[in-house]
């Protein structure tokens, strides 16, 4: 946990610089917080994150000393991607957050009928650790105020992931993406589950 700078300087010595901020939504309304952009830490690959999100203490999801939980929400995706749609994806992920006023916790899915990607089967979202990221001290930012904010990586998935992680757990899927030396950076990547 590292503490005494903002969340601005975590986010920018961990995952590089910011590149590019959203701060209206599709329909022009002004969203809760914000989404940016990060590039040059994490090699090949863009950060979209939600900034502010972590103000909102969801009293609804309780960590294990019964405190509310704070959270940013991550998604990476390769560079050569663009942007996409992310930015619009990461601001619904964080309202529907506040929307259920529940934090997203490790091994939750979230998932569809529509796909994530124009042109891609991704059906929804895996919340995890952001592994991607070298070193333990980015996974928690502790506030100002000694408040920790929880960084969660939403992981895009295929239909049959969410599946498998609803009836299987969390722990076997992620065993299956190791075992099977898949990227879940990678948007192109093959499904963990036969």
């Amino acid at each position: 946990m590292v503490k005494d700078q903002s969340i601005i300087d975590h986010f920018e010595r961990f995952l590089g610089p910011i590149q590019e901020s959203w701060q209206l939504m599709q329909d022009g309304e002004k969203c809760p917080f914000q989404v940016v952009r990060c590039t040059g830490r994490v090699e090949n690959t863009s950060i979209f994150c939600t900034l502010g999100l972590g103000n909102h203490s969801f009293k609804e999801t309780l960590d294990l000393t019964g405190q509310p939980v704070r959270h940013e929400l991550l998604i990476a995706i390769p560079e050569s991607f663009g942007t996409g749609t992310i930015p619009a994806l990461v601001q619904q992920l964080g309202v529907i957050s506040l929307e259920r006023h529940k934090a997203f916790l490790r091994g939750e899915v979230i998932g569809g009928s529509h796909f994530v990607f124009s042109g891609l089967q991704f059906r929804g979202f895996y919340a995890s650790t952001p592994s991607f990221v070298e070193g333990d001290d980015f996974d928690i930012y502790v506030r100002q105020d000694g408040q920790p904010v929880v960084m969660i990586w939403m992981i895009p998935v295929y239909e049959r992931e969410i599946e498998f992680i609803r009836t299987q757990g969390w722990n076997r899927f992620e065993d299956l993406i190791i075992m099977k030396n898949l990227d879940p950076v990678e948007l192109l990547r093959k499904e963990a589950v036969d």
